[in-house]
């Protein structure tokens, strides 16, 4: 019997001038997430250029590596700010990264992995998104992978470098051009880990179209 080098079915392509590639445990799992997810994923890219541009967004960025020696501790220094100091709230919508900085302002992962992607390309950075569904739950997490060795730096939990699992399809989406691709492992079903908040947040991600139109109309609010 001869066991397939990919047990998985798996798709890679472009969306506007991002490659993207997903895999999942079936072709439905990639065929949702592709339909769904594309565009959200091409706006969250727009909205995490903005925050680069933005100078506040810059300012906290070089307040955050100023004493860092590596690339590696900018992007942990900066998943630990996000972590410790922004407060996680479920949200409909994506909160710009201009506005998440401030103190009474709170987002979930959606607006977490725009934050820290903005904040990454600031520190010279390149970093994807990536956008898994979970298995053991019946819903999506958004979250950053930096391109140093490739590490994983999720906001919404404590540690920097730990995904969460088990992940039944994702897709990973470029944000800024790197020379490789990032890790694509294949799903898993073994060694669950859903951060507390995170299991708080999962029923959001479900909204599909009605979380597109929430994020232009948060895109428009910049000052």
């Amino acid at each position: 019997m001869v066991v397939p080098a990919v047990p998985y079915p798996e798709e890679e392509g472009s969306y506007g001038e991002s490659r993207y590639y997903s895999t999942a445990t079936s072709q439905a799992i990639i065929d949702d997430l592709l339909k769904d997810f594309l565009s959200f994923l091409g706006q969250s890219k727009e909205a995490a250029l903005m925050g680069r541009d933005n100078g506040q967004v810059r300012d906290l960025a070089v307040s955050i590596i100023k004493d860092t020696a590596s690339p590696y501790d900018r992007a942990k220094a900066i998943h630990e700010w996000v972590y410790e100091n922004v407060e996680y709230r479920r949200t409909p919508y994506i909160i710009p990264p201009w506005e998440l900085i401030r103190p009474e302002v709170s987002g979930d992962c959606k607006s977490f992995a725009v934050l820290v992607a903005s904040l990454l390309g600031v520190a010279n950075i390149p970093c994807w998104f990536k956008l898994a569904k979970i298995g053991g739950v019946v819903d999506l997490h958004i979250y950053d992978l930096a391109s140093l060795t490739w590490a994983i730096a999720d906001a919404v939990g404590a540690y920097f470098g730990r995904e969460v699992n088990p992940v039944a399809g994702y897709v990973i989406y470029e944000i800024d051009r790197t020379s490789s691709w990032p890790p694509r492992p294949l799903p898993s079903g073994s060694g669950i880990y859903i951060p507390e908040k995170l299991k708080e947040a999962v029923p959001y991600l479900a909204i599909g179209g009605g979380v597109l139109v929430a994020v232009a109309l948060a895109l428009l609010t910049r000052k």
